[in-house]
């Protein structure tokens, strides 16, 4: 009787025993499958706060550029409006210079006669040069400084292109043929600002100065 009552109770602690063990590993399982489910949990939660952020510093950088593009977009179309109106300006001042000179050839030694020839004298020569230089900036100083084996008449003949005076006014001045005058535009260009380029003329030459 007592083997047999303790080969049940070994029974019993055996089956007690076994039932721990399996509700254990159970609860081992669902605990490891917890932590796993966790884990991905976590990882999707990092992987979509990665992509978030890097979709809002992809939308910033965005936007930043489209700023950027557009102040400068703005800030080109102020400077070509600011080189607009000194281009008028400038206009404005040269034809101002052109006609004051015009005047002065007319009224002191009818320029527009077919008799007479204009004669530019050194006081109207000083005057004009001074005016140029005031109206715009200081042209003739300029061209003086990075030109200093031109004449004198090659710098005249710079401020007349850069007044836009006539072929045919400037003939008259130098009492030359406008052909002629072409000739000397020419050899200007090529001898004195050394540039070869026919399809360039000499007024976009002084332009550039």
């Amino acid at each position: 009787m007592d083997s047999a009552y303790e080969c049940l109770e070994d029974r019993f602690l055996q089956s007690q025993r076994d039932k721990d063990e399996y509700y254990q590993a159970n609860l081992a399982k669902e605990l490891e499958k917890e932590k796993l489910l966790h884990e991905q949990e976590m990882s999707h939660w990092i992987w979509g706060t990665i992509i978030l952020l890097i979709l809002l510093v992809a939308a910033f950088t965005i936007y930043n550029v489209w700023k950027n593009k557009q102040r400068l977009v703005a800030e080109h179309q102020r400077e070509m409006q600011h080189q607009k109106e000194l281009l008028h300006q400038r206009s404005m001042k040269i034809a101002v210079l052109q006609k004051h000179l015009m005047e002065k050839l007319e009224y002191s030694y009818q320029l527009f006669s077919d008799s007479d020839e204009a004669q530019v004298t050194d006081e109207v020569w000083a005057e004009t040069e001074r005016l140029l230089n005031d109206t715009d900036g200081n042209f003739v100083q300029r061209l003086r400084r990075q030109h200093k084996e031109f004449r004198e008449e090659d710098i005249q003949l710079c401020m007349l292109v850069r007044m836009k005076m006539p072929n045919h006014v400037v003939s008259k001045i130098y009492h030359i043929g406008v052909d002629a005058v072409k000739k000397r535009k020419l050899s200007l260009k090529k001898n004195g600002f050394k540039v070869t380029d026919p399809t360039i003329p000499l007024e976009d030459v002084i332009d550039q100065l």
